[in-house]
């Protein structure tokens, strides 16, 4: 949980239904319906989608703000004449 956010994490985690379901298919001889092969292309579907918008709005994010301790950098007053 350092590394990746919450929400990246929770992402990927819908996909275990679709992977459940290959693996009981190649492993028990389950049978996979049309309904059923439909359902999981949906859900990998919906996560590469999610996957690639979180990737293209992190390039052009705002920078974080910065920390209310530190001052804005002082400005130099501009020269009087006489």
């Amino acid at each position: 949980m350092r590394r990746y956010e919450a929400s990246t994490v929770a992402m990927y985690s819908l996909l275990v239904p679709p992977f459940g379901l290959a693996s009981a298919a190649a492993f028990l001889g389950e049978g996979v319906g049309p309904v059923r092969l439909a359902g999981a292309a949906l859900i990998v579907s919906g996560v590469a989608i999610g996957s690639l918008r979180r990737r293209a709005a992190r390039p052009g994010s705002a920078p974080p703000p910065a920390p209310p301790s530190v001052p804005p950098p002082a400005q130099a007053a501009p020269a009087q004449t006489r």
